[in-house]
């Protein structure tokens, strides 16, 4: 354990020890990708440096390569000799021995054999980043090995983004533009100097010292100052990721192909003339209705893209969930910008995933209504988000808003307590079709739900509607469904809940009705378009 290490950089380059909730996902997302990289391109980086410091100097060749090799085996011993670190022992001896030799095969041979020895042990996770972006730095390195240490640090950065780029726009649909940028801040700070300040450190004192922690703290925050979310993080839209599949590896195949420096020069230039002018361009012009159920989990989130506006209803739960969660549920649609949430109250379930957009997502306004509890609680929150306000009516635009009390009207307090007060949403996907959801509403709000709003409901011929409270037996009674009568069911619900939802009740009615049903735990996410 490693005290005060506030984003658990160095539990993961040190002891291999990921804190949890780590941030490490959103930091990667982010473009600082290689803040966590114990085993890949800190090292590269830092062989590369001892190489130059070297020359023709055999003594000292001899005193930097055992201090290299030393350090190397410490690291793997505090990381309790993990086979996934044996990997880079086998790719840094067979390149160590390739250049002792003269061998020509010092990128390709080193890491096609490193990579047997990952699969002949099993040990294949997250194998493809870790080898594409080694690839990268070893091309970059090999590219630059007759200039300085600045320019062989500019190629690793640009060399080791070019070869990931691809695989995160194909996984995540997303670019992390900035990375080469932080990746040349970053590299030379953690390599040479932080990281092994803090392994030698840890050795022998058995803690990292308080002044050193601070620089790791401080320069991570101010970096994160920095980023401007907009600009480091995109997410492209899926009307264009083959296209950029193609660029961004045809990209990456003519940069390493390319001898000639100035033409290199020349294409760096363009290809960032030609990605910044991409980014602002958008194939899909076309006014479309997408509407999305989330499978978070056991909780809700409904994402609406309706008339250029992106709103959602409900964010889930922020509890045993990914920092990034919210931000991949997104860029897996093409979105990376909200215009509003709407809350149907303010459980958990619903509204916890709070904490995982607003970070990170900008996000224009947050619909609530006042009268709910715990609204003072995030109402004070959200001033830490100065550019989100808060609504009390009127910004979901997506949809009719009716917030539906359970309560008595002689009642002197309205939502006090629980889901008394719920928000329902009516949402027209075209002339024919509606998608209702209710919330946690129960049997009684339901009710109320169908008085007001049954004329203008049955004016649709389909209708798709979301189960309350997750499949909870106290909604959807008999009575309710018989009387929507809707031609699709969704119950956005957690596998294996410990609240048992859905209730064994509601899915027997759903069937016995020939209703199909589409859970979020077992189907995934729900969409209309």
């Amino acid at each position: 354990m490693i005290s005060g290490d506030e984003y658990g950089i160095l539990h993961r380059l040190i002891l291999n020890d990921p804190i949890q909730p780590s941030p490490e996902g959103v930091l990667r997302l982010l473009g600082f990708v290689h803040l966590y990289s114990a085993s890949g391109l800190h090292l590269l980086a830092l062989e590369a440096f001892l190489q130059r410091l070297i020359g023709q100097s055999v003594y000292r060749k001899k005193i930097l390569t055992l201090l290299f090799w030393f350090f190397i085996i410490l690291i793997w011993k505090l990381q309790g000799f993990r086979l996934g670190f044996a990997r880079v022992l086998v790719l840094f001896f067979l390149r160590a021995l390739a250049r002792e030799k003269g061998f020509k095969w010092r990128v390709y041979y080193p890491l096609f054999l490193a990579l047997c020895f990952d699969f002949a042990l099993g040990i294949n996770s997250g194998w493809q980043h870790y080898y594409l972006a080694i690839l990268g730095g070893m091309l970059g390195l090999e590219l630059a090995k007759d200039q300085n240490v600045f320019i062989q640090h500019l190629y690793l950065a640009v060399a080791s983004w070019l070869m990931t780029a691809p695989l995160d726009l194909y996984e995540h649909h997303t670019i992390s533009w900035m990375t080469p940028v932080w990746s040349m801040i970053t590299i030379p700070l953690i390599a040479l100097i932080l990281y092994p300040l803090s392994v030698f450190s840890y050795v022998i004192l058995d803690r990292i010292p308080d002044f050193l922690m601070s620089v790791w703290n401080q320069g991570i925050e101010m970096l994160l100052k920095l980023a401007d979310h907009g600009f480091t993080f995109s997410v492209v839209n899926e009307s264009v990721i083959l296209s950029s599949l193609i660029f961004s590896i045809v990209t990456t195949v003519i940069f390493l192909k390319v001898a000639d420096k100035k033409y290199r020069k020349l294409f760096i230039i363009s290809c960032l003339i030609t990605l910044f002018g991409f980014k602002e361009f958008n194939l899909d012009t076309k006014v479309r209705m997408k509407l999305i159920q989330l499978d978070v989990g056991q909780g809700d989130s409904l994402l609406v893209k309706k008339n250029n506006l992106t709103e959602m209803i409900d964010l889930g739960t922020s509890r045993d969930v990914k920092p990034e969660a919210m931000i991949l549920h997104l860029a897996k649609y093409g979105e990376n910008q909200v215009n509003s949430v709407l809350f149907s109250h303010l459980d958990e379930d619903h509204a916890g995933g709070l904490r995982l957009l607003l970070p990170w997502v900008p996000t224009d306004h947050v619909e609530v209504n006042s009268n709910l509890e715990r609204t003072e609680m995030m109402r004070n929150w959200l001033q830490f988000f100065p550019t989100t306000t808060w609504c009390e009516k009127g910004c979901f635009k997506s949809g009719s808003v009716d917030w539906i009390n359970a309560k008595p009207a002689s009642s002197k307090k309205i939502g006090n307590s629980g889901n008394d007060l719920m928000s329902t949403v009516m949402i027209q996907l075209s002339e024919k079709e509606i998608y209702l959801a209710l919330g946690d509403s129960d049997s009684k709000q339901e009710e109320i739900f169908w008085n007001r709003h049954h004329k203008e409901i049955m004016m649709y011929p389909r209708r798709i509607l979301k189960i309350s409270h997750h499949g909870s037996k106290n909604s959807s009674k008999m009575d309710f469904i018989e009387k929507v009568s809707p031609n699709r069911a969704v119950i956005s619900v957690g596998f294996h809940n410990h609240y048992h939802h859905p209730h064994f009740s509601v899915i027997n009615l759903l069937m016995k009705e020939h209703i199909p049903i589409h859970r979020t735990d077992r189907d995934g996410d729900f969409e209309w378009q």
